[in-house]
């Protein structure tokens, strides 16, 4: 990549991204009460009464619970990522929180949009969805429980290390937890296997380490765990 390309893509994109958020801030917090956590600089936001700033929160125990108890979890996608999706939205929905998202081409790959969470096209829509959502708490929390089990079902660390497997070794890899994820207090023992295979061989035998959100039906933080893939 040249000079150029990293300048525009990268220290450029952040400065839009920054721009945008701080607008999209402006807009909505005068006409809806907005809880902000951040320890970035929000000096440039000025003085919305609908806006208030908690500060920052911890990554690993405190702002799970904000993912999960907040009505709405707004996401911005900073302009950098062209492609693909932030670790935001997966963290969101992994806490069992209600998301309301810019539209990227790759959410419909992975997720139904308005059963599993719901995304905004421009600054006018994002206030409609506000509006809606926050008057059918039914509807939002039934969206909110819908991403959860998506995730749950599709798209943790262990569903996407199969996947890397896979591709890597070119096996049908599945796997079993030895203790229920949600009560696990120490190591995981996951047992992967090829179909027809019964023997447990010392030699293929080997440990990586993960950070995994728990996704019991209250969050209680991240957790790291030792993974044990037998193949």
């Amino acid at each position: 990549k040249t000079d150029t390309y990293v300048a525009a893509h990268y220290y450029l994109g952040m400065e839009l991204s920054y721009k945008e958020r701080i607008r999209t801030l402006q807009v909505i917090g005068r006409q809806f009460p907005v809880d902000l956590y951040t320890r970035s600089d929000i000096s440039d936001l000025g003085h919305i009464p609908g806006i208030r700033c908690r500060g920052g929160v911890s990554t690993h125990h405190e702002m799970p619970k904000v993912f999960h108890y907040s009505k709405i979890n707004l996401n911005i996608t900073m302009h950098s990522i062209q492609s693909g999706l932030s670790q935001r939205i997966w963290d969101v929905l992994g806490c069992g929180g209600f998301l309301l998202s810019n539209y990227q081409s790759e959410i419909p790959e992975y997720f139904t949009i308005g059963k599993d969470l719901d995304c905004y096209e421009n600054m006018d829509d994002l206030k409609e969805k506000i509006a809606f959502y926050l008057s059918h708490e039914d509807i939002r929390e039934e969206i909110a429980r819908n991403g959860l089990e998506k995730v749950q079902a599709n798209h943790t660390y262990i569903h996407r290390v199969c996947q890397i497997m896979n591709i890597l070794f070119n096996k049908n890899l599945r796997f079993k937890t030895k203790l229920p994820l949600g009560n696990c207090a120490g190591d995981l023992l996951i047992s992967l296997r090829t179909p027809g295979h019964s023997k447990r061989q010392k030699d293929n035998i080997f440990s990586l380490s993960l950070v995994i959100i728990l996704q019991n039906k209250i969050p209680t933080g991240y957790l790291s765990c030792r993974y044990h893939f037998i193949f």
